[in-house]
């Protein structure tokens, strides 16, 4: 019998803007973690489970879809699809994370989950950055307690409207950006890239 057979094995999940955030987690140890695009509309549990990589399709084949799935969305209508196809999920709410959110009924639990981890990994307070559809900052203090963030587009928009909002900007692709670019550059591509 493997160690998946003998401990509580469950299933997280992140859904954004753009993408699902998966987690496979043995007790509480993160065994992997996979993206998803979001699921088609009308999608049964089969067409989810094609999408993920060989081993959690293995995984997700022995245990059908009555996996114990916690997730947070910010996306009402694949909340509603996961709901749906796994009989056993949770959904958590942006208040079961992080205190402090009277009034701000709008704060993404994406952000609250990196929050409540962050502070839990590196204690508080701590500012979280995450860079996805919009780049967001979030400041945590006291043992979860939100003090304040920032919400800027991200890459991918900054660079879109860079190239939609001028006359002649090119349009750069973020999947040719290398990591290793110089702080300042001698082209406008550089520039942009550098930027």
């Amino acid at each position: 019998m493997d160690r998946q057979e003998t401990r509580e094995v469950w299933v997280s999940l992140v859904a954004g803007n753009t993408k699902l955030h998966w987690g496979l987690f043995v007790g509480s140890e993160l065994e992997s973690t996979w993206d998803t695009a979001h699921l088609p509309l009308g999608a049964g549990f089969d067409e989810v489970i094609a999408l993920f990589p060989r081993r959690q399709l293995e995984f997700f084949t022995r245990r059908g879809p009555s996996v114990e799935l916690w997730m947070g969305s910010v996306v009402p209508a694949q909340s509603a699809l996961v709901r749906a196809i796994f009989p056993c999920s949770h959904e958590v709410r942006n208040t079961d994370v992080v205190r402090g959110l009277e009034g701000y009924h709008s704060f993404g639990v994406d952000r609250a989950l990196a929050l409540r981890g962050a502070g839990l990994l590196w204690g508080w307070p701590v500012l979280v950055i995450d860079g996805g559809t919009a780049m967001t900052f979030t400041v945590g203090v006291d043992d979860g307690h939100l003090y304040g963030g920032a919400i800027a587009p991200g890459m991918a928009l900054q660079l879109g409207a860079l190239a939609t909002g001028t006359a002649k900007l090119p349009r750069i692709a973020l999947d040719g950006l290398s990591p290793s670019l110089p702080r300042w550059a001698m082209s406008t591509q550089g520039a942009i890239e550098s930027g």
